[in-house]
C-alpha cells in the first residue's frame, strides 16, 4: 500500500508538472498569437489611415478642379454670348 501511495504521489507531481508546462505552452502560444494579431491590427490601421489621407487629398484636389472648370466655363460662355458691335 505504501508503494501505491508513493506511486500516486509521484504520478500527481508528474501530472502537475506536465500540466504546468502544457499550460505555459498554451499561454505562450496564445500570447504569440495575440502579439501577432496586434501587429496585424497596427499594420492595417496604418494602411487605413494612409488610405483615408489619400482620399481626403484626392477629394480636395477634385474640388479644386471642379471649381476651376466651373469658372472656365462661365468665362467662356460669357465671352461667347458677348454682343459685338460692328463699327
Amino acid at each position: 500500500m505504501y508503494c501505491n501511495i508513493a506511486f500516486h504521489s509521484k504520478f500527481l507531481q508528474t501530472c502537475t508538472h506536465c500540466a504546468f508546462h502544457l499550460y505555459r505552452y498554451v499561454l505562450l502560444k496564445n500570447m504569440h498569437v495575440l502579439l501577432y494579431s496586434h501587429d496585424i491590427v497596427c499594420f492595417l490601421s496604418a494602411v487605413n489611415d494612409n488610405t483615408n489621407s489619400r482620399v481626403v487629398w484626392w477629394s480636395f484636389f477634385e474640388s479644386l478642379v471642379l471649381v476651376a472648370m466651373t469658372l472656365g466655363q462661365v468665362f467662356y460662355l460669357k465671352r461667347f454670348f458677348e454682343v459685338r458691335r460692328v463699327v
